[in-house]
């Protein structure tokens, strides 16, 4: 069995922004010829030529991140904690379930966005003990 898929871009522009993820300038469709004479008509006439319309990225995306962020606590992220927890129960194990246990969570993976520091910063105690 085999898939094939081919990608056509009218440009390298729309070809990049395909590929980043970035809204490009939209250029005509197919049927932009027919319009075409209308347009030389308009500049042969002395008007100046209306200019491509530009496609802004949605606004949502940055309210969205900055949902997260006020969420966790600044510069404590689950991955730093989730290391931490590591480093510590390759010493002491212990000490991680009972830590865990502070916060009525058996994994890292269960602790809330609002008790990832105050676990990070118990956790640091402990390996710097």
């Amino acid at each position: 069995m085999s898939i094939s898929v081919t990608l056509s871009f009218a440009n390298e522009q729309e070809l990049v922004a395909f590929f980043s993820g970035k809204k490009a300038v939209l250029t005509a469709p197919a049927e932009a010829p027919k319009a075409a004479p209308a347009k030389a008509s308009a500049s042969a006439a002395g008007e100046a030529p209306k200019p491509t319309p530009v496609v802004e990225p949605s606004a949502p995306a940055a309210p969205a991140a900055s949902t997260a962020s006020s969420k966790e606590p600044v510069g404590v992220d689950r991955t730093q904690v989730s290391v931490a927890i590591v480093k510590l129960a390759s010493r002491d194990k212990a000490k991680v379930i009972a830590i865990l246990g502070n916060f009525g969570v058996k994994a890292g993976k269960e602790l809330k966005d609002e008790q990832l520091a105050e676990c990070y910063a118990q956790v640091s105690e402990a390996l710097g003990a």
